[in-house]
C-alpha cells in the first residue's frame, strides 16, 4: 500500500498537490517494481475536490507519467459508483 495525502479543495495549490500525489504514487510503485496500481479518486470525498476537476488532474498526471514508467503497465482508478465512473470516463475519452 502506498499512502498518498490528498489536498483539501480550497486550501490553495490543490491542483498541483493532487497532481504531485498521483505522480509520486506512480513513481514509487514503479521504482518498487510493481506492474499495476489502483488509486482512488484522491480528495474527491471528505476533502471536497470536485469530481470533474479530480478526473482531469488525475488522468492528466497518469498520461503525463506513463512514458517514463518502466514497470507499471496497468493503472486502475477506483470509484464508488457509476456517476463517478462516467465523469472519469468522459475525461479519459474526451
Amino acid at each position: 500500500m502506498i499512502h498518498a495525502v490528498a489536498p483539501v479543495y480550497g486550501e490553495g495549490g490543490e491542483i498541483e498537490k493532487l497532481r504531485s500525489a498521483v505522480i509520486s504514487s506512480l513513481t514509487l510503485a514503479d521504482n518498487k517494481g510493481l506492474t499495476s496500481i489502483a488509486i482512488p479518486a484522491l480528495g474527491a470525498g471528505l476533502f471536497h475536490f470536485p469530481m470533474n476537476e479530480c478526473a482531469k488532474v488525475m488522468i492528466g498526471a497518469i498520461k503525463d507519467s506513463a512514458p517514463s514508467l518502466k514497470n507499471i503497465k496497468h493503472v486502475t482508478i477506483c470509484l464508488h459508483n457509476d456517476k463517478k465512473f462516467d465523469v472519469f470516463e468522459k475525461e479519459l475519452n474526451g
